[in-house]
């Protein structure tokens, strides 16, 4: 880039110097060296179309991929309450330890209990080798068991399903959160990356004033040392021209703000040209027709939808609380210790349970009211949601007429600015204006052009908004393809 600058530098300074270029070319050449090395500088940054901008976006945004990785989420939970209606087999083990184990004295049963209390059997038990010999342990010190047992839900009142049907509707949430962040995404980078195109329109359009300014100044030195023009309009003419520069500079400074806030948005390293203009359009539907898609795809209603779905399943899990559980069960012994108590127990055993609260802490009734009070809050704010949109719709919509009649509007005053610079400027060099009316005459054009611009960025802003409200962001490409190319630099500099 530095060779490149300085041939161009060698280039215009040795035909400066030739002898066959007239004078009107060095009052360009300053102007035209900044100009082509403003645009080597702009050689190193990348083009980037909207379109292309867009699905990069989507891939690289943060928000987006977290919105994306709730809605994993939600979806792993879906999948998990599917199963609630299986079986619970669990592996159960325990081991306890006593201080004796449990022993059984069989002369405490009849009918030796009987034959104890009489002399005879006295003696008898004596010569049998007395209570020990009648004595077993029942247990070891050491309880050993493990098991498998299962657990069936048959019957909970239904609250199975609402707990299944809670998941889904998290889903359905998360999705909604998800279309909304993408939306509200479009509307953010179609401000970033316009008001770079708008930065660029503004600093062309500014240059562009201050080269005439500079050329007008030019004219006024020449014509001053002739003393065709008194000291004060060539000094007014100098001023504006200082003004220009100075407005030229804050341009330039507002266009590197633009270019590093696209390349921040879009994670980029590097610097970034937006390839697309700003476009007008010169029919746009009826604002009725973006309020009915805006009602019917609203990431917002439909969010409140799945919460009222949520909130219904509460419900019935709430009521499902005043209903009994009824359920399966089994158990199968693995291993247990060598006990005759162990022994007794079958190794095996299955059944049927129920299981209802006679008495809750937590009240159930007042529980089911404030479920209800719930869902009339979702259905409340569902309705304000609704008339908001219909409001907001309206207004975006207002806007972007406002702005679209306003850059038609200014396309007179854009040729009446153009055609009264050039009146100007050649009254000027008769000594029929002052210089003054030249430089009222190039500023005033220059504040057309830019103001055109501001209503063309204004209006593909509000576009773009209004078409994600509606959920129709790909409609936004036909309107570029369909719309006029409103460009700063209509018409040349005369």
């Amino acid at each position: 880039m530095s060779s490149t600058r300085s041939a161009v530098l060698r280039s215009c300074a040795g035909c400066c110097r030739g002898p066959f270029v007239a004078d009107s070319f060095r009052s360009f050449g300053s102007g035209l060296i900044v100009a082509l090395l403003f645009a080597g500088d702009h050689c190193l940054a990348e083009q980037l179309s909207f379109d292309d901008g867009w699905l990069e976006v989507q891939r690289v945004d943060d928000g987006l991929a977290a919105d994306q990785f709730n809605v994993d989420r939600s979806r792993l939970v879906r999948e998990a309450a599917r199963n609630l209606y299986l079986p619970q087999v669990d592996l159960t083990g325990s081991y306890i330890r006593l201080d004796d184990p449990v022993a059984v004295d069989f002369l405490d049963f009849n009918p030796l209990a009987a034959v104890r209390s009489s002399d005879i059997g006295s003696d008898i038990i004596d010569l049998l080798g007395g209570d020990a010999a009648f004595t077993t342990d029942f247990t070891n010190e050491s309880l050993e068991r493990v098991s498998v047992k299962a657990l069936w839900p048959v019957y909970t009142g239904g609250r199975i399903a609402a707990a299944q049907d809670i998941a889904g509707a998290q889903v359905d949430i998360a999705q909604q959160l998800l279309d909304l962040r993408r939306r509200t995404t479009f509307g953010e980078f179609t401000r970033v990356y316009f008001g770079a195109v708008l930065a660029t329109q503004n600093l062309d359009t500014l240059r562009r004033a201050e080269n005439g300014l500079l050329l007008h100044l030019n004219n006024a030195n020449e014509m001053e040392q002739q003393g065709l023009i008194s000291k004060v309009e060539r000094l007014s003419v100098e001023a504006a021209h200082d003004r220009s520069t100075v407005a030229t500079a804050k341009a330039e400074r507002a266009l590197e703000i633009a270019q590093r806030t696209l390349q921040e948005f879009m994670h980029r390293q590097s610097t970034i040209t937006p390839a697309d203009q700003l476009f007008v359009n010169k029919h746009v539907p009826a604002v009725e027709v973006f309020i009915e898609v805006a009602l019917e795809n609203s990431p917002i209603v439909k969010a409140l939808d799945a919460q009222r779905t949520e909130a219904s399943a509460v419900l019935k899990a709430e009521k499902g609380r005043f209903h009994p559980d009824v359920f399966l069960f089994a158990d199968y012994a693995v291993h247990e210790d060598s006990s005759i108590a162990a022994s007794l127990i079958p190794d095996w055993q299955v059944g049927i349970g129920v299981s209802f609260v006679l008495v809750d802490r937590l009240d159930r009734g007042k529980s089911v009211g404030a479920t209800r009070k719930a869902q009339d809050t979702i259905d409340s704010l569902r309705d304000e949601a609704e008339r908001e949109l219909v409001i907001v719709t309206r207004v975006l919509h207002g806007e972007m007429l406002q702005s679209l009649q306003e850059h038609d509007g200014l396309q007179s005053s854009l040729q009446l600015a153009q055609e009264n610079l050039t009146l100007r400027q050649e009254a000027f060099s008769q000594g029929l204006s002052t210089s003054v009316d030249v430089v009222d005459a190039e500023l005033f054009l220059a504040a057309i052009r830019t103001q055109r611009s501001a209503a063309a960025y204004k209006y593909v802003v509000s576009l773009a908004e209004l078409l994600a409200l509606t959920g129709d962001m790909r409609q936004f490409g036909s309107y570029r393809g369909r719309g006029t190319v409103a460009q700063a630099q209509t018409g040349a500099t005369p």
